[in-house]
Parts: C-alpha cells; sequence; structure tokens
C-alpha cells in the first residue's frame, strides 16, 4: 500500500513538473504595450458570446438562455481573475448577445431548450437599457465587431488594423464617455454545446465501425464535442490601440457552468496578461 502510495506521489510530481503556461501563440501586443500596461489600473469589461445547441437529428440553433449564462460566468471569472493580478474592475456588461456575428445572415434563434426556433438577424438579444440610447448602441457593435476583426487578423499587429477604421474613434469616444476608465477588455465567445448522450453515442458507433474494418487491429473515434472560440481584446479607448489580445479554441467543458470560466477559460485566455502592483 505504502509502495503504491509513493508511486502515485511521484507520478503526479512529474505530471506536475511537465506543466506548461498556456500557449503565447495567439498573444499580440500593441506599439505602446510595454509603457502603457505598466500605467493601467482600472479595467471595465464587456463581453458578447453566443452558444450554439447541437442538436441531433434536427437544426442546430443559437439559445439565448445559454448565451447569457456563458456571458454572467465569463463575466465573473474575467474579474476575478483581473482582480487576482491586482487591476481594479470598475464595470462589467454584457448588452448583447451575437452583436459580433454578420447581421445580413439569418440564423436559427431560440430563448431556450425547447421553444420556439425562428430566423432572426443580429444581434439575437439587446439589453433593455440600450433601447433609449441608440448611439450607444450602435457604437457598441460597430467596436465589438471591429475588436472581432482586428483580434482574428494574420498579418499584422491588431493596434494597426484597429486604427486604420477612420469612424472608429468616434464611436470610442461615446463609450469611454459612459463607463470610468480608457481601458476595457472586449471578450468575444462563439460556442457550441454537444450533448454528452450524443458524443458518447457517436463514440461507440464510431468506435465500432472501425473495429470492424480494421478487424480489430485498429479502434478510433472521432466525435464532436463542446467548444469555445475566445477572442479578447484590451482596448485603449483614448487611442483605439489593442494593447493585449489572445484568440483561442478550447474543447470539452460545460460551456454554461460557473466553474469551466471561473478555473479553465480565465486561467488559459487571461494567462498572459501582466500581474501589476495593488
Amino acid at each position: 500500500m505504502r509502495l503504491r502510495n509513493l508511486f502515485v506521489v511521484i507520478l503526479l510530481l512529474l505530471l506536475f513538473s511537465c506543466a506548461t503556461a498556456p500557449t503565447k501563440q495567439f498573444v499580440h501586443t500593441g506599439p505602446s504595450y510595454e509603457q502603457s500596461i505598466a500605467e493601467v489600473k482600472k479595467v471595465a469589461i464587456i463581453n458578447d458570446v453566443c452558444i450554439c445547441r447541437d442538436v441531433a437529428g434536427s437544426d442546430d440553433y443559437w439559445s439565448i438562455e445559454d448565451s447569457q449564462a456563458s456571458e454572467s460566468f465569463m463575466l465573473e471569472g474575467a474579474k476575478e481573475y483581473l482582480e487576482q493580478k491586482g487591476y481594479h474592475v470598475v464595470s462589467q456588461m454584457s448588452p448583447f448577445v451575437g452583436a459580433f456575428k454578420k447581421p445580413e445572415i439569418l440564423a436559427k434563434v431560440a430563448q431556450r431548450e425547447g421553444t420556439e426556433i425562428a430566423d432572426k438577424h443580429s444581434p439575437f438579444y439587446i439589453s433593455e437599457s440600450l433601447n433609449t440610447d441608440e448611439p450607444y448602441k450602435q457604437a457598441l457593435i460597430k467596436v465589438i465587431r471591429q475588436v472581432l476583426q482586428s483580434v482574428q487578423q494574420k498579418k499584422s499587429p491588431p493596434s494597426e488594423v484597429f486604427l486604420s477604421k477612420g469612424d472608429i474613434q468616434e464611436s470610442l469616444d461615446i463609450i469611454a464617455k459612459r463607463i470610468d476608465t480608457d481601458i476595457v477588455l472586449f471578450l468575444i465567445g462563439n460556442g457550441r454545446m454537444v450533448p454528452k448522450g450524443k458524443s458518447a453515442a457517436q463514440a461507440i458507433a464510431t468506435g465500432v465501425l472501425t473495429t470492424i474494418l480494421t478487424m480489430g487491429m485498429l479502434t478510433y473515434s472521432q466525435m464532436s464535442i463542446s467548444y469555445l472560440d475566445t477572442c479578447a481584446g484590451l482596448v485603449n479607448l483614448r487611442t483605439g490601440e489593442v494593447l493585449w489580445s489572445n484568440s483561442l479554441r478550447l474543447k470539452g467543458g460545460v460551456l454554461t457552468d460557473r466553474e469551466y470560466y471561473s478555473k479553465r477559460w480565465s486561467q488559459i485566455i487571461l494567462h498572459h496578461i501582466p500581474s501589476r502592483s495593488k
């Protein structure tokens, strides 16, 4: 028994010693990053998350309820993680569901599982607080879409693409007047939830089939699993510069679970934002 316990401890130590930091492959910084990030104390967080339900034998659809749950837990996870790093989060909001998506494309959307599915243009949901503030609503939509485009581009630093939009500064100024900081972390999430039953059934079916085809010599399974694509951009509203950005796809996990964002998501997506002295 003691020998087995010792073996387990040694194995765990080896695993921890091999652990590496999350990839920095898709992390980009703007030209004034080194100077500006040291001065950042206060941060606002604005996110827009859209979650698709993968439905067996029927059309997939974007779920407003699931998206809002993910938005709420993402804000909590990001706020907690940034405050651990020494930043003061002054405000956070989820003004839309799907504002980052192309408005000309019709999408199938439902309020929640079991409700009517309808064809809609984005955004699929708009916060009631924006109903009486059209300039602010349009500014948020424009900037969210531009942040996504800037973070996703591959050839040049995100700040160069962001600043190339001549009319974007007006929208940035409108947003800056509504919040108590010039620095905003925009978080855009696009995910798909696959039921565990479907994944398991698909894995079993594929495994049985490949075993038969290879005469029992090889079993290979390829199954659909839940995933979340995240684009994160830390933006200076005063200059329009994307100071820091990251974009990653995380596979697996429950996208509507609080712990998913407070543990795995925040520690991977936001890991390379530097800590600051409190």
